[in-house]
């Protein structure tokens, strides 16, 4: 596991002071590090983050990496077969920071759950700021005819009213 740790580290350009912290996990930490890198071969910086996520869990919790990682069930991600090594990847991750983050991962599962409502109920297409970092929100939509503008500036007058914008807007603005 070491030589594997060291050849990985020597390609993807890793810091010393950062492998020398891998390598001092518990073995069984440490196998679980090598298979994920084995299977998934990530990047150096999405290992390095997934790493850092893991490892401030296991700190918060005290409990290790292994237990963490078997937390989140890293080996059936890994053995998921319709999916590239990348979204395996991007699963890990997001399984970690839903793990590290809580509350994160609430707020953005309720303003996913908003946008989806506006945009069945209203006809729009809602376009949110990055990392929901922002206070402004795109709408788009699209008319066939003068009647159609009409029609849809009546939803979006319903839309401005409803709980769904105001609650997403509330997220935004750092309400809730």
């Amino acid at each position: 596991m070491e030589q594997f740790l060291n050849q990985y580290s020597k390609e993807k350009y890793l810091a010393a002071d950062f492998v020398a912290e891998v390598l001092k996990l518990d073995q069984s930490s440490l196998k679980v590090i090598t298979n994920i890198l084995k299977e998934l071969n990530p990047s150096g910086n999405s290992f390095q983050v997934m790493f850092d996520l893991a490892n401030q869990i296991a700190m918060k919790r005290k409990i290790s990496i292994a237990d963490v990682l078997n937390e989140i069930e890293v080996e059936q991600i890994l053995n998921k077969d319709k999916i590239s090594k990348k979204e395996k990847t991007s699963l890990i991750r997001k399984s970690l920071e839903s793990l590290r983050y809580p509350e994160k991962q609430k707020i953005l599962s309720d303003v996913s759950a908003l946008v989806e409502s506006i945009r069945r109920n209203h006809s729009v297409k809602v376009k949110l700021p990055q990392d929901l970092e922002g206070d402004t929100i795109e709408l788009s939509f699209s008319i066939k005819s003068p009647e159609n503008l009409e029609s849809k500036t009546e939803d979006l007058l319903r839309l401005s009213k409803s709980p769904d914008i105001k609650r997403l807007f509330d997220h935004l603005l750092g309400r809730i």
